[in-house]
């Protein structure tokens, strides 16, 4: 029996050959983990840990993070040793947990974070307040409030960040409040809510962003082109022309009343063969289309949108809602022209 509880007391002191003292003065937790566990998960251990030189105690190795709140740490320590879940954290927890494992180079547990913070999409509401306050100090926040697939209410967003604005308005200077104007998506906004909500506070926005977004709000026909405040959308079409950001814009330019499009692939001349005839197989009859081009050797872009069926019937039609564009650059939004049908016999030929 001796000789099994000394053995079990040396397994104990292999498995646990590494002290971290997390936090500062009389907040200063001290936890225990294995070494090996901590190089597999981890490049910031791995890198302090093949140091010849660090500090030791009684054979363990020392490691001292004072930057990290230990509650946190808690979370994330329990998490590499593999007796801890995200479930039942708050929003403020998750985010903290992101922030501190980036800086722990954790990237599985950042992406873990990050999935399971779009899997439950409500935290992000409960505390928006705290949440913008740790967008304003963290960037990897920011990419998340930054995706296209979140299901927010910009105008809620707006609000509760205005409130903040609010309570820092002594030490928040304009360059700085710049920094969160890309997580509204103003054209989600409606005239109303702007009117009431968002104008009062136009000494935010640059004098370019207020004649955007009044453009959009008082003529019919106006076609958005601030990309960067398009409306959260997640298109899972693969494209090796065009990315996410150019279906955004594509469908504000389609369809502004109900803003909503679901785009599917439907002829890509390299897969499906570059004649008129394998063009109307895949598309007659399949209802709304827009056509997007590759101008050879040379990054522009062009096309047009039909909101009728094609067909091979040789025949004119009319419509006001057909319209063609052009990118001389892709990757430069600013080079996009639009022109618009004028509802002849001639809109589509």
């Amino acid at each position: 029996m001796l000789r099994v509880l000394k053995s079990l007391n040396k397994f104990k002191k292999v498995e646990n050959d590494v002290i971290i003292y997390v936090g500062e003065g009389p907040d200063i937790k001290e936890f225990r983990s294995y070494s090996k566990t901590l190089c597999n998960k981890s490049e910031y251990f791995k890198k302090i840990l093949s140091d010849e030189n660090i500090e030791k105690e009684n054979g363990s190795c020392i490691i001292k993070i004072p930057n990290i709140n230990t509650e946190i740490f808690e979370i994330i320590i329990k998490n590499i040793n593999g007796t801890e879940d995200l479930n039942k954290k708050t929003g403020i927890e998750i985010l903290n947990i992101i922030i501190a494992s980036d800086d722990l180079k954790l990237s599985y547990l950042v992406k873990q974070a990050e999935d399971f913070f779009m899997k439950h999409r409500q935290l992000l509401r409960n505390e928006p307040v705290e949440i913008l306050q740790l967008t304003f100090h963290h960037k990897t926040f920011k990419d998340i409030l930054d995706r296209n697939d979140l299901n927010l209410i910009e105008i809620k967003i707006w609000d509760n960040l205005i409130k903040w604005i609010s309570a820092q308005e002594k030490t928040l200077t304009k360059n700085q409040f710049n920094r969160f104007i890309s997580l509204i998506r103003f054209y989600d906004i409606s005239s109303e809510d702007y009117f009431h909500k968002v104008k009062p506070y136009k000494e935010f926005l640059s004098k370019d962003m207020q004649e955007e977004i009044l453009k959009f709000h008082m003529i019919p026909e106006y076609k958005p082109i601030l990309v960067n405040f398009l409306p959260r959308r997640n298109y899972s079409v693969t494209s090796i022309l065009i990315n996410q950001d150019h279906f955004a814009l594509f469908a504000n330019w389609i369809d502004r009343k109900h803003r909503y499009c679901n785009f599917i692939l439907l002829y890509r001349a390299s897969r499906d063969g570059k004649t008129a005839a394998a063009f109307h197989n895949r598309c007659d009859n399949r209802g709304a289309t827009i056509v997007v081009v590759k101008i050879k050797n040379s990054e522009q872009i062009a096309g047009g949108y039909n909101p009728l069926s094609w067909d091979s019937s040789g025949s004119n039609k009319s419509t006001k809602e057909s319209f063609l564009f052009n990118f001389m650059d892709k990757n430069d939004f600013q080079s996009a022209n639009v022109v618009n049908s004028k509802g002849d016999q001639y809109s589509l030929v």
